[in-house]
């Protein structure tokens, strides 16, 4: 798997259509960050809790986390989320980059055009550490909203170097 430090150069953060800046120690912070302030989802009903059950939806499984398909597409024709495996918003930054990077992967064979990370700022499930990548596609149904969420955009490059 690639460095997450490697594949920083194709990262950028996307807040309220403004590009930002990103550097690799503000990823886990960005994507907790919106969980801060809400009312949580009782560990007991917590849908994210079982995933590990549904193993026809896991596309990776990592040590503490597992990436799988949405239920939901949403308009999308690929849409990926990565969870983390235990109730709750406080991990290791060793997990949480761990994750992050191998969703990053996941989503650099899953999608063919650049893709998003969107942080979970309207988010059902509150208190369980996870993260959607999907790519921008204006004919979803989901597309002004993920203009409105927080988001770190990969840019793919060809073999030629050149963004697509």
């Amino acid at each position: 798997m690639a460095s997450l430090l490697v594949a920083m150069e194709h990262l950028s953060l996307w807040i309220n259509g403004e590009k930002l800046p990103i550097e690799e120690t503000q990823l886990p912070e960005f994507f907790t960050s919106f969980q801060e302030g809400h009312e949580p989802t009782p560990e007991d009903g917590c849908p994210l809790c079982h995933l590990n059950s549904e193993k026809e939806r896991i596309r990776y499984e990592g040590e503490g986390f597992v990436i799988v398909d949405t239920l939901r597409k949403k308009g999308h024709k690929e849409r990926v989320m990565l969870v983390i495996g235990k109730h709750g918003i406080d991990h290791s930054r060793q997990l949480l980059e761990e994750a992050i990077e191998a969703l990053i992967t996941v989503g650099a064979r899953v999608f063919s055009r650049d893709f998003c990370l969107l942080s979970d700022k309207f988010s059902s499930t509150r208190y369980h550490w996870h993260i959607v990548a999907s790519d921008l596609d204006p004919e979803t149904e989901d597309y002004q909203q993920m203009l409105q969420t927080p988001f770190v955009l990969i840019r793919r490059t060809d073999a030629d170097g050149d963004k697509n």
